[in-house]
C-alpha cells in the first residue's frame, strides 16, 4: 500500500512540473481519439428530462422560468478530488442557490451516485447520468485511456466502467457550464486538467 502510494505522488508531481502545453490528454486519462470539444459561450444548452438520485423530476425549461442554472460534472465517487471540490463549495452553495439552480452530474450509476452524496457535506441535487446522454450532449464526454483505468484500480480500488455500470470506461471533464434564462450558455469553465475547476467566484460574477 504505502508501495502504491509513494508511486501515485511521484507520478503526480511530474504531471504538476510540466507546463499546461507539455501536458498530453492522456496524463488526464483521456484517449487521444475522443477529446472533447465542449460548449461555448453563445451556444443554445440542450433541454433535458431527467430525474435525480432520489428520483425528484428535473425538467431543466421549468427550472429555467425561475433562474439560471449551473451545471457542474463530476468524475465518480472514487474521484477523491472531485469530493474534496464539491465539500470545498459546500458552504457557499446557499449563495449559488440564491441566485441559480445547481445540477451535479456525474457519469456513474444511482447507486454511487449515492455514496458521493454521502461523501460531500452540502446538500446537491445529483443526476446519474450512467446513459452518458447528458454528458455527451454537453460534449464532455470522452473516453479513458486503459493505462489510466489500471492507474484507477491501482491506486483508489476502482473500476470506472463497473463504476458507471457500462462496458467502457468513459468520463466528463469535470466542467462548469451556466445556462441563462434564454437557454444560451453565459458562462464555461473546461479544462482536462481535472483538477483547475470553477470557483464560486466566478460563477457568482455571471449570475
Amino acid at each position: 500500500m504505502k508501495k502504491h502510494l509513494w508511486s501515485l505522488i511521484v507520478f503526480l508531481f511530474s504531471i504538476s512540473n510540466l507546463s499546461a502545453q507539455q501536458i498530453p490528454p492522456s496524463a488526464y486519462g483521456i484517449d487521444a481519439s475522443s477529446i472533447p470539444m465542449r460548449l461555448s459561450i453563445g451556444n443554445k444548452a440542450p433541454m433535458f428530462v431527467t430525474t435525480d438520485i432520489h428520483g425528484d423530476s428535473i425538467d431543466t425549461e421549468k427550472l429555467l422560468l425561475n433562474k439560471p442554472i449551473v451545471i457542474l460534472f463530476y468524475r465518480g465517487q472514487w474521484c477523491p478530488v472531485c469530493s474534496s471540490y464539491y465539500n470545498n463549495i459546500s458552504d457557499s452553495l446557499s449563495l449559488l442557490e440564491e441566485k441559480a439552480t445547481v445540477l451535479v452530474i456525474g457519469p456513474e450509476t444511482k447507486e454511487n451516485a449515492l455514496k458521493m452524496e454521502g461523501k460531500v457535506r452540502g446538500k446537491f441535487t445529483l443526476i446519474a447520468d450512467s446513459s452518458t446522454q447528458l454528458l455527451s450532449d454537453y460534449k464532455v464526454l470522452f473516453d479513458v485511456t486503459y493505462s489510466y483505468q489500471a492507474k484507477i484500480k491501482q491506486f483508489l480500488s476502482s473500476n470506472i466502467a463497473e463504476n458507471n455500470g457500462q462496458k467502457r470506461a468513459k468520463l466528463p471533464v469535470p466542467a462548469t457550464y451556466v445556462i441563462n434564462r434564454k437557454r444560451r450558455i453565459s458562462f464555461v469553465q473546461f479544462d482536462l486538467n481535472y483538477r483547475k475547476r470553477s470557483t464560486v467566484k466566478e460563477i457568482l460574477s455571471v449570475l
